[in-house]
């Protein structure tokens, strides 16, 4: 994970780091990192098998920024803390009065239990 110039923070997957941070560093590469030098790396993984290095590239990338600096100072209780669901229809979100039947709420529900099918 690279910190880049504009703030912003770029995930990336490379088997020599080294070389690889030197372009990007250099602007060998016309993407993301390139228009945000400097460059500097706050956080790596060595020694994961190819596959293993792709699915976490691709874990990571999906992160909030959030959760990405969590990891990176290896803050593992806020990480734990950023995981968990906050949709308005997780369980822990719902109270059971809300699966109560109380009938049709929608004009679509209402038409279904009005004919012969929902009856």
């Amino acid at each position: 994970i690279l910190h880049c110039s504009d703030d912003s923070v770029y995930t990336g997957i490379s088997s020599q780091l080294e070389p690889r941070l030197a372009d990007h560093q250099e602007g060998r590469f016309f993407g993301y990192t390139h228009t945000r030098r400097p460059v500097k790396l706050l956080w790596n993984s060595d020694h994961l098998p190819i596959q293993d290095a792709i699915l976490l590239e691709k874990h990571i990338k999906n992160c909030s920024r959030k959760k990405k600096l969590a990891l990176i100072s290896e803050d593992w209780a806020m990480l734990h803390l950023l995981a968990e669901c906050r949709n308005d229809s997780h369980h822990k979100n719902v109270s059971l009065d809300s699966a109560r039947d109380d009938g049709p709420t929608t004009t679509l529900q209402r038409e279904y239990y009005e004919s012969d099918c929902g009856r």
